[in-house]
C-alpha cells in the first residue's frame, strides 16, 4: 500500500501509470487507485 498527498489527484494518478510516481510506485508497479479523501488544506492532509 502506498500512502501519499497531492494537490491534483488526476495528474497525479496519470504520473504513477506512466512510471513517474514516487519510487515505491514504481518499484512495485502500484498504479491503481483504491481510495482517496479530500482536505481543504495540505496540512490538514499530511496530518491525516
Amino acid at each position: 500500500m502506498y500512502v501519499g498527498y497531492t494537490d491534483n489527484i488526476k495528474r497525479r494518478v496519470l504520473q504513477h501509470k506512466q512510471g513517474n510516481g514516487a519510487l515505491f510506485t514504481k518499484k512495485y508497479n502500484v498504479v491503481d487507485l483504491i481510495f482517496y479523501e479530500e482536505y481543504d488544506n495540505s496540512k490538514e492532509a499530511r496530518d491525516r
